[in-house]
């Protein structure tokens, strides 16, 4: 049985200062009840440590401005 935990941040562009919204899932397998909790704290984790990329922190035309240059 597979799982899945979807980490969401909101941010700002850093050029214009657009509001933008990023979304990650996380998937893990898990065998039984007993494993259960133990995917379900390893994607806690996963999506708590879960930091953007530098393209991720800007929209995307300002974006393309950054790239060209």
């Amino acid at each position: 049985m597979a799982i899945k935990a979807k980490a969401t941040r909101t941010t700002e562009c850093e050029i214009c200062g657009c509001s933008i919204k990023r979304h990650k899932t996380f998937a893990a397998k898990c065998t039984g009840d007993a494993d259960l909790a133990a995917a379900k704290e390893l994607l806690a984790a996963q999506c708590r440590s879960w930091s953007l990329t530098s393209k991720q922190k800007h929209c995307g035309v300002c974006w393309s401005i950054v790239s060209a240059s």
